[in-house]
């Protein structure tokens, strides 16, 4: 029986949780776009890979598959908010098992503080919940970490991926708005694309048109 696709699998992948151990994978970590700050293990095979950007240290948890091949796909899975990609790399651990036996690397990044309650948040243009920073560049910064794995592991160009849930979900639509020259496709998980309720302000919190076709899994 054929495999799923990668754009089908991540929202099952996501909408549930497990305690699996994380299968055993290679450590990235030294100077990198954005300049890498420090990195270390904390787990068998995950990385904790933290990037200086626009003067903010941010922080993401790789795993890379023990024999990824040369041009192996990269999914960046977006936490929720009051999140981390700690957290969320702990909580999805199937993800890590998936990525082991397909052979993708898998990036869980941090967003920044929010603005309300503990945890980070994406600036997702979701305005109206007023949860994260306005100025906060997440699309910029998930650019530099795409650049600096892919200066670390022979990342396929063509099949970078994004997914995340509720606000997490939100900066995937943004991402994959923004970005359309990265991203292959996205899958969202209970996230909504902006919204507008309560302010006149329509082109703010709105996620802008893309200005390429984005293959989009919705959930």
């Amino acid at each position: 029986m054929p495999r799923l696709p990668i754009l089908l699998v991540l929202p099952l992948l996501l909408a549930s949780t497990s305690c699996a151990s994380v299968p055993g994978g290679t450590i990235l970590g030294q100077e990198a776009t954005g300049r890498v700050v420090s990195g270390g293990a904390i787990s068998d095979g995950v990385q904790r890979l933290t990037l200086a950007y626009d003067g903010v240290d941010r922080t993401a948890f790789v795993f890379v598959p023990s024999d990824a091949a040369p041009g192996a796909p990269l999914v960046l899975a977006l936490h929720g908010a009051l999140g981390s990609g700690e957290r969320f790399a702990e909580t999805r651990r199937r993800l890590t098992t998936e990525a082991n036996e397909r052979g993708w690397v898998i990036a869980f990044p941090t967003g920044t503080a929010c603005l309300r309650g503990r945890g980070a948040c994406w600036n997702d243009r979701d305005a109206p919940r007023n949860i994260a920073r306005a100025d906060a560049d997440d699309v910029g910064y998930l650019r530099a970490l795409v650049q600096a794995l892919r200066e670390r592991h022979s990342i396929d160009a063509e099949r970078i991926f994004v997914t995340g849930f509720s606000n997490g979900a939100g900066m995937a639509y943004r991402f994959a708005a923004e970005a359309p020259d990265l991203v292959a496709a996205a899958a969202a998980v209970g996230g909504t694309v902006g919204r507008t309720q309560g302010r006149s302000d329509y082109n703010y919190a709105m996620v802008p048109t893309p200005t390429a076709p984005v293959p989009m899994l919705i959930v």
